[in-house]
């Protein structure tokens, strides 16, 4: 797989994907429909994850915006994505950012989505320092490691 979009998608970029990749070889995975689980199985979500090269990711600001209103907040999609060794195209949410440090993912091209992804992928290289940086830093954030930094807090 190429490109992956799983979860919440983000319409505007998913339909510039979709018509900018149309009649190209790249393959771009994605629910027919919003709602619908891509890998129906635990099993069948981690092969076909770590068979990925791109994961699009947005928070729920973005694509449900009535229903989110100003949060933005990370979900496991964009840690599953790291851990799998994506380049993870989209935007961080805030927390996300000030969490790792560092802003770990690529800013959608909401212009040419699909230009965008053809050039990442042509170039896989240039995105491997940040590959392994993700890596490195999701394996700090397990979810125990976030539940004694949350408890901390409360401390």
């Amino acid at each position: 797989t190429d490109v992956v979009q799983f979860g919440r998608r983000y319409e505007p970029y998913h339909q510039g994907l979709m018509h900018g990749l149309s009649g190209s070889r790249t393959k771009y995975v994605y629910a027919d429909q919003p709602g619908l689980i891509i890998y129906p199985t635990k099993t069948e979500f981690v092969l076909g994850l770590a068979d990925t090269k791109v994961s699009v990711c947005f928070p729920c600001d973005m694509t449900h915006p009535d229903r989110a209103g100003d949060v933005s907040t990370v979900t496991q999609r964009y840690f599953q994505s790291f851990a799998s060794g994506c380049v993870v195209v989209g935007r961080s949410p805030f927390e996300l950012v000030q969490l790792f440090g560092y802003d770990p993912v690529v800013s959608a091209d909401m212009d040419d989505p699909a230009a965008q992804i053809e050039a990442i992928l042509a170039t896989p290289e240039k995105y491997e320092p940040l590959i392994e940086r993700n890596l490195i830093e999701v394996s700090n954030h397990t979810t125990a490691d976030r539940m004694q930094n949350i408890l901390r807090e409360l401390s």
